[in-house]
């Protein structure tokens, strides 16, 4: 609209310039041929106020010449503005795919969890459940790492390489999974593709995006929670493939209350577990 107003303003402008022009022009050549005594030198004169007319319709030329291509430049602005607004109203509808779809599984996995049942526990809060699972957990590591006693073992101290370690506690999470496969193996599979979502979206346009809804996922996981799943994140099995390479990535599990951990050095074993991770899909 403000490109319009600026060219019909130039049309007039030049309008009334031109018909002034001429105006005076033809007033001059008039009073010339009037007082002329010679009205055979007319041709003449008329000769050169052709040539004056030629030498302005070129320069009318010149001048429309110049204002099209101000025109042609207008035009190619409003083009860029265009193709602007269509890539912001793309990433919108983008962006709306993407939250609809992630809310759904957000909220299916939020349903899983709450759903999630084993008979020792009296009530069905997400938080009790992860907790029983946790103390079922440290029981059985304790039962085995104390009936060792040519190593022994405290959380200050303990003679285990990593390696050794991690076999301790994969075995021990794998005994106690046995237990409750059908309730954590729903759970696992839900958040990991859950988290595997937002990691390859083409949705989204970058890491800060990504980082940004992974720490939605993050604000919802409780103490215990975090605590199982980096060490069921452990485990070499299919329902958590890739899940300790994202926790690992976004940070997930960089607030995690080390004071539930089982002992001084599970995050260095999760660490191992993530870098093995790594070497098996290169």
């Amino acid at each position: 609209m403000k490109t319009t107003n600026k060219k019909k303003d130039f049309q007039l402008l030049w309008f009334a310039l031109t018909s002034i022009i001429i105006t005076i022009v033809v007033v001059i050549y008039w009073i010339i041929v009037d007082k002329m005594e010679d009205k055979s030198t007319f041709g003449d004169v008329f000769g050169g106020l052709t040539a004056w007319f030629s030498g302005l319709a070129f320069a009318g030329i010149i001048l429309t010449i110049l204002q099209q291509k101000k025109e042609l430049q207008y035009q190619r602005e409003e083009l860029r503005l265009t193709r602007n607004e269509f890539k912001t109203q793309n990433y919108t509808l983008q962006k709306q795919r993407f939250e609809n779809t992630f809310f759904n599984l957000f909220k299916f996995h939020n349903d899983i969890i709450d759903k999630l049942f084993f008979l020792e526990t009296t009530r069905h809060e997400r938080h009790q459940v992860f907790q029983f699972l946790h103390g079922q957990l440290k029981g059985t590591l304790l039962n085995k790492i104390t009936s060792d006693s040519s190593t022994g073992r405290n959380q200050g101290n303990n003679n285990y390489s990593i390696q050794e370690l991690e076999d301790l506690i994969v075995s021990t999470i794998g005994a106690t999974v046995t237990m409750y496969t059908n309730n954590l193996q729903v759970y696992f599979k839900s958040l990991r593709q859950l988290k595997l979502f937002v990691h390859e979206s083409d949705l989204l346009q970058d890491e800060k995006e990504r980082t940004f809804y992974m720490n939605m996922i993050k604000g919802q996981m409780t103490e215990y929670e975090k605590v199982m799943v980096l060490y069921v994140s452990i485990m070499k099995v299919g329902w958590v493939k890739e899940i300790n390479y994202l926790l690992k990535k976004y940070s997930i599990l960089d607030d995690i209350n080390k004071e539930l951990l089982l002992t001084n050095r599970d995050m260095e074993v999760f660490d191992v577990s993530v870098e093995n991770y790594i070497k098996q899909v290169e």
